[in-house]
């Protein structure tokens, strides 16, 4: 089936802008599409999440509680594992490999400091000589190949 999805929708005039959406030009998810390029989000309600200062927060999912905690001006958000770099620099990478666009080398290097063949040369290597992802040289983003398997790609780009 995911040969067949992948293979009709562009002779349909749909393209692919991240492993699992296809869409005509000009008709892609804003909403998806900011997730997995590094865009801040407020998420407002129970069970809401929000990436801010990058940092990932989850609100408590119980409408009561979220309420009473609203209206008493209590923090609503649940606990979550502070940021590390090492995992801001995987999410980067493993989130942006979901878009067809792939890992913006400049965007890597001013949001860390550091180049991303500096980090992840081997990863990269390693999935370059397996097919699955390709270097353009401002960027490197999963091939067709790493699209069917991305999981193995994203593993790849854990520290």
């Amino acid at each position: 089936m995911y040969d067949a999805m992948t293979s009709f929708l562009p002779q349909h005039g749909y393209a692919r802008y991240e492993i699992s959406n296809f869409a005509k030009p000009g008709f892609e998810s804003r909403h998806n599409l900011s997730y997995w390029q590094d865009v801040p989000y407020l998420g407002l309600g129970a069970a809401a999440h929000s990436y801010l200062e990058g940092q990932r927060y989850e609100n408590v999912r119980d409408i009561p509680a979220y309420i009473e905690g609203i209206r008493l001006g209590r923090s609503i958000r649940r606990e979550e594992e502070p940021a590390t770099r090492r995992i801001a620099m995987e999410e980067f990478a493993f989130l942006a490999l979901r878009t067809a666009e792939g890992i913006d080398k400049q965007r890597f290097a001013e949001k860390f400091g550091v180049t991303l063949e500096e980090i992840y040369h081997e990863a990269i290597a390693k999935l370059k000589g397996q097919g699955l992802l390709e270097d353009t040289g401002d960027s490197v983003h999963l091939t067709e190949l790493g699209m069917k398997y991305g999981n193995a790609a994203f593993e790849a780009f854990l520290l």
